[in-house]
């Protein structure tokens, strides 16, 4: 565990947001992301969506992008995932975070439940990592840039 969460500390040595996202249902209470990789496919998508928010043109003309750290939890149940994120220099917390739930609010992917913090130690990092390096997803985790 100590080499995870050293080498979670590299990727993202202090992340300002954590965030929890859940996805959606349909209306049998089914949820309609089920498997790791559409849960994954939703995620990427918010990501990219995040960095071109943040960054404009920049995010794909130079490459520009946020540090994110993200584990997919209960995969086999009640799947959620947990993210921690550095907000882009220049950005207050408070307009990150309104941009995080922004462009989750306007997507179908995920339920109405998220939750955005202060991430202040490295305890959000370990309390995401407690399922260990299976359930992180790499795709969906980078360092930032620039």
């Amino acid at each position: 565990m100590v080499s995870l969460l050293s080498f979670l500390t590299d990727i993202c040595p202090n992340p300002t947001h954590a965030v929890t996202i859940t996805f959606s249902r349909n209306l049998n209470g089914k949820l309609f992301y089920t498997s790791r990789s559409s849960a994954e496919r939703a995620i990427l998508w918010f990501i990219n969506r995040l960095n071109k928010e943040c960054f404009r043109h920049g995010a794909r003309r130079k490459g520009y992008k946020l540090g994110v750290i993200t584990f997919l939890e209960k995969a086999d149940t009640n799947i959620h995932a947990h993210l921690a994120l550095v907000s882009p220099e220049g950005m207050s917390w408070e307009e990150f975070a309104e941009k995080i739930v922004k462009l989750i609010s306007k997507s179908y992917f995920f339920g109405r439940q998220c939750r955005v913090s202060h991430c202040k130690d490295i305890g959000w990092l370990e309390y995401i990592s407690k399922e260990g390096s299976e359930a992180l997803i790499p795709s969906c985790t980078s360092k930032a840039f620039p």
